[in-house]
């Protein structure tokens, strides 16, 4: 993975609550929909903490063009 994505994940492990929810809070500031948020489940589970953190920062929501 990553070192960003890395990073991020031991951020999120770090917080009170390091669930699904919270990553995409801390990454996109708005809580997921229902479907992203089962979706985002299904791949922390299937494929760790790592995979959905850089699944996150490749969302179109994340870029910001300067």
């Amino acid at each position: 993975m990553p070192p960003l994505a890395d990073a991020f994940a031991g951020r999120v492990r770090g917080r009170a609550d390091p669930g699904v929810a919270a990553q995409v809070s801390l990454a996109l500031a708005r809580d997921p929909d229902p479907a992203e948020r089962r979706l985002s489940e299904a791949l922390a589970v299937d494929h760790g903490l790592e995979a959905l953190c850089r699944s996150l920062f490749n969302l179109g929501e994340f870029v910001v063009i300067d």
